[in-house]
């Protein structure tokens, strides 16, 4: 006997028992090739400067940076490397609190602070750099900053957009 006669015998007899059955087969199948994801939860018990995610950003080398309301954190699967605005150290955040994150087609670590700043992560020197003019053109007042599928930087301002 076939699914439809099935059903239609056990109707007839005002049984419901099908669908719930019917059910429980595609419940079982539609798991059949399911994934299975382990989520962790980091906060500042873990490393995090602060628990107040404003960005993230994927680096080539594998290196997940994460932009805080009180630093940036760099995180290699294992554990978390911090950075903080340090008063009077140029060579440090220039703001403690940043707004986002993006990497660009050669893997430079591009970063906008809650104040418009835009900073340079400088890898070999483990250090920043504030950026205040690209191609003669002032970085003052920046809006955003964006990374597109080439890896092509666009900067956005009050008045213009730049790459």
């Amino acid at each position: 006997m076939c699914l439809p006669e099935l059903y239609r015998n056990n109707t007839k007899k005002g049984s419901k028992r099908l669908p719930v059955i019917a059910a429980l087969v595609m419940l079982i199948l539609s798991g059949a090739d399911a994934q299975n994801f382990i989520v962790k939860n980091y906060t500042t018990r873990d490393g995090l400067p602060h628990n107040n995610i404003r960005s993230l950003a994927l680096d080539s080398t594998g290196f997940l940076w994460i932009a805080t309301w009180d630093g940036l954190s760099r995180f290699d699967g294992y554990e978390f490397r911090n950075y903080y605005h340090r008063v009077n150290d140029s060579l440090s955040l220039p703001f403690f609190s940043i707004h986002n994150l993006e990497v660009d087609a050669e893997n430079n670590l591009w970063i906008l602070t809650d104040h418009r700043q835009l900073v340079r992560y400088n890898r070999f020197s483990d250090n920043f750099s504030t950026i205040h003019s690209i191609d003669g053109i002032a970085t003052t007042q920046i809006a955003n900053f964006f990374a597109d599928d080439k890896g092509v930087f666009w900067i956005i301002n009050k008045s213009e957009i730049f790459r």
